[in-house]
């Protein structure tokens, strides 16, 4: 998987519209909240299972099972009027961290592998958006500690990516069941990568690339879908990328809460669920209702970077 072109995903709720029709009478929902304030956050619960299967289902990594060793996160923080980029008083800044630590357990008959695989993997993304133009910085920290071959290898890699991001028109801030558009990105990308093994002289090799994306967007239904025990009234929002097969499937409240998403790859597989968990949202409507903070997308961006890309790179330098 290519996980640069994943990444531009996130910026959904900042992205230009080519076409958009709202359906007169229908009720509408919005894609992001109205006044943020500093430190306003949103907790998911991520469920790897379909990810940890596909490990299993590949004969070349020679894995029976996986299991987390620690609960995976995903926190999204609002920061406001706080960009480096673009003037504050027109940008909006949102703090993405991640963290995932899980075992590879190995086929007992593996005539690769003497011991299960433990990898480690943190993310930290910084994601400004200002009218028209965005701004992204992702930092992914992996390590893998696996004993291969009669011999112990300890690897770490650190990758650094800047994203400066163009959209085309203006991005929709409510929308009905029916409504479809188009968005559009063009990127400029510069890319650092650190790597090294067990302990020595560290390998850096540093890319620049550009491209473009252009996803469909679909707001399908309604209806409720259960979080954290909590019902709420959703709507299903699929998006897919031109000539990709791979689709996320997102539920948002009335006000733009991110309640939900599914992950697909390119099989149709489900690679991955996430589901709200609690949040801290200061102008909270006064109905009760919850209202959600942008950046939705970028939690496939996260998961894949590391469960999809990292391990196999260094189960291939084996």
């Amino acid at each position: 998987m290519n996980w640069r072109k994943t990444i531009v995903v996130m910026v959904t709720t900042t992205l230009v519209i080519s076409s958009f029709a709202v359906a007169e009478g229908e009720k509408k929902y919005r894609s992001a909240i109205a006044e943020p304030t500093e430190g306003d956050f949103v907790e998911f619960d991520v469920d790897l299972s379909g990810m940890f299967q596909a490990f299993v289902d590949d004969p070349e990594m020679e894995v029976k099972d996986v299991e987390n060793n620690i609960p995976p996160t995903f926190v999204m923080t609002y920061h406001g009027n706080s960009c480096v980029n673009f003037a504050p008083s027109e940008c909006s800044r949102t703090v993405i961290t991640s963290a995932f630590n899980f075992t590879l357990i190995h086929d007992d008959e593996s005539e690769m592998y003497d011991d299960d695989t433990i990898m480690s993997m943190s993310m930290v993304m910084i994601d400004e958006n200002a009218d028209g133009v965005g701004w992204t910085e992702s930092t992914l920290t992996s390590e893998a500690w696996m004993k291969a071959y009669g011999q112990d290898w300890h690897m770490e890699m650190v990758d650094v990516e800047t994203e400066d991001i163009t959209y085309v028109g203006s991005a929709p801030s409510e929308f009905s069941v029916g409504d479809t558009w188009t968005l559009t990105t063009e990127t400029d990308m510069i890319a650092t990568s650190r790597e090294r093994m067990n302990g020595g002289e560290w390998e850096t090799e540093t890319t620049e690339e550009s491209w473009s994306n252009t996803t469909n967007y679909n707001a399908e239904s309604t209806g409720n879908v259960f979080a954290n025990g909590v019902s709420f009234d959703t709507i299903r929002l699929s998006s897919q990328e031109t000539g990709s097969s791979a689709k996320d499937v997102e539920y948002y409240s009335e006000h733009g809460i991110p309640v939900k998403m599914e992950n697909y790859n390119e099989d149709g597989d489900l690679e991955m669920i996430v589901t709200l968990k609690e949040y801290r949202y200061v102008n909270e409507p006064k109905d009760g209702e919850l209202a959600g903070l942008p950046g939705f997308n970028a939690i496939a961006a996260i998961a894949m970077i590391g469960i999809a890309t990292v391990f196999p790179r260094w189960n291939r330098d084996e």
